[in-house]
């Protein structure tokens, strides 16, 4: 998108030592100049420094420009989940569609040139504003090393703000995640979807209608994220498509979950 401006560009001369206008366009009288309609706009200045004031309108093109959200200059602290470390950053510039993160060497790492080359532009990272309220995924969009810090600048892909207000709250963070699995209850076994994993529970798509009772015992399996085990239904809810949502909660597993933020949700 291009943008253009019209100013009015003003000059004052001294009609005594500096040569007024002449040409087709321009008539001169005794003591202010005129115009003709054809020419730039010529307006009578300060009668007592005898210096007319010529106002010329202009356009001018300015450069090629993209319009972005309103952006704060507030700076917060945030945690970034790369390389399976959670590393605390400071955040700034955030606006509703995006934020950056300045990242400084520290425990887990000391070559910031080294560790920047593990982050992807494009690359979809979980991060967590506790201040905000803020938690969830955002996309790299750019990336710069500069005075020892690596600067992340990224754009929200899939986050939830002001988490203190959803219906079922969360204790962790859960990650928005696919997978293919099987779940048995009260003897029968039904294939289901995840599509949120976190390390204290899961959201389980069941498609189709089944009872679930609160505090049900239930075995879980996924083969593709590594987790089997044991669990308990927290809350379930029957969907218009006669699909059941079962929110569960780990009872015990065969393994540690893996790769999955274990930021707390204040």
């Amino acid at each position: 998108m291009k943008r253009q401006k019209y100013f009015s560009l003003c000059t004052l001369f001294d009609s005594d030592k500096e040569e007024k206008p002449t040409g087709p366009n321009y008539r001169t009288g005794k003591d202010k100049l005129q115009y003709s309609p054809e020419s730039p706009k010529l307006i009578e200045g300060d009668r007592r420094l005898n210096k007319p004031i010529i106002i010329l309108t202009v356009r001018v093109k300015t450069m090629s420009y993209v319009k972005r959200n309103y952006r704060t200059n507030l700076a917060m602290q945030g945690v970034v989940f790369l390389d399976g470390f959670e590393i605390d950053c400071t955040v700034s510039d955030l606006s509703t569609s995006g934020a950056r993160f300045e990242i400084t060497p520290g425990k887990f790492f000391n070559n910031i040139i080294a560790f920047a080359q593990t982050v992807a532009i494009d690359a979809i990272i979980d991060v967590r504003i506790p201040e905000m309220h803020i938690d969830g995924e955002v996309k790299v969009i750019r990336k710069e090393v500069k005075k020892g810090l690596l600067y992340l600048s990224v754009e929200f892909s899939n986050v939830f703000f002001g988490l203190e207000n959803v219906p079922y709250r969360r204790k962790v963070y859960r990650k928005k995640l696919t997978s293919f699995g099987h779940l048995s209850i009260n003897g029968k076994t039904h294939e289901i979807v995840c599509t949120n994993v976190s390390i204290k529970g899961m959201l389980l798509v069941v498609l189709e209608k089944i009872d679930v009772d609160k505090d049900t015992l239930v075995e879980i399996s996924f083969n593709h994220l590594g987790i089997h085990g044991s669990a308990k239904a927290i809350w379930n809810i029957q969907t218009k498509k006669n699909h059941t949502w079962i929110g569960i909660e780990y009872i015990q597993l065969n393994d540690p979950v893996k790769g999955i933020p274990t930021f707390p949700i204040a």
